[in-house]
């Protein structure tokens, strides 16, 4: 559960899915795996160094978003709406805005 304009800012885990049961998100994800993707790799660790713990989302999306495709090789977006599974692959950076007040819940795999 969490409110509008709140999300996470750019970060990679494992393989995920996020199933959302209420309200809308905007995914934004590239590979930032360190052996096939190094550059989206260092992109993503830049936003960690830039965006310190406490830093909006909203405030990410409105000052990289245009600039990301032409730091890394494939952007992809979607807007995620209730109903919707977002598949996140392992080592893929990722950002999202919630667009309204949303419910989900996001399952992890570990391998």
């Amino acid at each position: 559960h969490s409110n509008k304009n709140q999300g996470t800012l750019p970060h990679s885990h494992g393989d995920a899915f996020n199933i959302l049961q209420k309200g809308e998100k905007h995914w934004i994800m590239h590979d930032a795996n360190i052996k096939l993707a190094p550059k989206g790799n260092v992109v993503m660790m830049n936003y960690y160094y830039q965006y310190s713990a406490g830093t909006h989302v909203k405030d990410w999306f409105s000052k990289e978003l245009k600039s990301l495709p032409k730091q890394v090789e494939k952007v992809a977006q979607c807007i995620q709406k209730a109903g919707d599974i977002v598949f996140v692959p392992k080592h893929y950076s990722h950002a999202v805005i919630n667009n309204s007040k949303v419910t989900g819940i996001v399952v992890e795999t570990r391998r």
